[in-house]
């Protein structure tokens, strides 16, 4: 459940309340213009993720939410609420790395993306690569999934990744004006 509270452009309170979907997005529309806190219930067995800005800027005022300022024919969207699976450390800070790993130029596994989040984004880029089980191994690039630097993309690397239990799904947002 998430929820947006503020006072719009006359003074007004508003208050409203919405659902994710299954994958994880969710939408309030016809908020008037005015400043807006926008916060997530955490769900139950997830571990709270990283939070990110979406196209219209705003403030991450806690591990919880953000605030955003909605102006006159804005439609904020692509605000992030990101969850870690069970057991995964959470943020100490909302915007830094869940931790520094060395050897990979202190990038979180991954990551090809290097947006600080491990994600399906990320997935879909080192399979778009085709390099997994490459004939011709060595020379395989930390984006082309090689994330234990030797040399090869396979299964090794996917199993490093998902161990390291960082993997992130995310709720994409959207909030649009009258």
């Amino acid at each position: 459940v998430l929820g947006v509270f503020g006072i719009d452009k006359w003074g007004n309170e508003v208050q409203r309340q919405t659902q994710s979907n299954s994958q994880g997005n969710y939408r309030f529309d016809d908020l008037p213009p005015g400043d807006y806190s926008v916060r997530k219930n955490q769900p139950d067995k997830l571990t709270r993720g990283r939070i990110s800005l979406g196209n219209a800027g705003g403030e991450i005022e806690s591990r919880h939410g953000f605030e955003i300022e909605l102006a006159e024919g804005t439609i904020a969207s692509n605000y992030r609420f990101a969850e870690l699976l069970p057991d995964a450390p959470p943020f100490e800070d909302p915007q830094q790395p869940v931790e520094e790993l060395p050897g990979v130029d202190d990038r979180l596994i991954g990551d090809v993306n290097d947006d600080g989040i491990f994600d399906s984004s990320d997935l879909i880029l080192i399979f778009q690569a085709a390099r997994y089980e490459d004939v011709e191994p060595a020379d395989v690039t930390f984006e082309e999934g090689d994330w234990n630097d030797d040399g090869l993309f396979d299964s090794s690397d996917l199993i490093l990744a998902f161990q390291m239990n960082h993997y992130e799904r995310e709720s994409l947002g959207e909030l649009s004006l009258l």
